[in-house]
């Protein structure tokens, strides 16, 4: 329609005169591209070793879950083997009346 078709010439308007009003040399713009691409390979960067890290901890968290259940186990057998061997006595605040 004309009216977005006048819109859309404003609009142009209002850019090209901020882009005139620019104290930008192509130097400028050299160094700010060259900023950017920097940041974006920094970003790559840090995204990679956070990737790396929580790959880190996961494997650490399964290693500890494996050793955690390892505990466990190792605990019931010693109980076990500590009743069986009347090594616990009844009044103890866990027997539950077993010798």
């Amino acid at each position: 329609s004309v009216g977005h078709l006048d819109s859309l010439k404003h609009q142009r308007d209002e850019l090209q005169q901020v882009l005139q009003n620019q104290k930008l040399t192509p130097a400028d713009v050299e160094r700010i591209n060259r900023e950017k691409r920097e940041l974006e390979q920094t970003v790559a960067n840090l995204t990679k070793a956070l990737e790396d890290a929580e790959q880190q901890m996961w494997n650490e968290e399964i290693a500890l879950s494996k050793v955690k259940g390892k505990v466990e186990s190792n605990l019931v057998e010693y109980h076990k083997l500590a009743r069986k061997l009347k090594l616990i006595p009844q009044t103890a605040e866990n027997a539950c009346g077993h010798d």
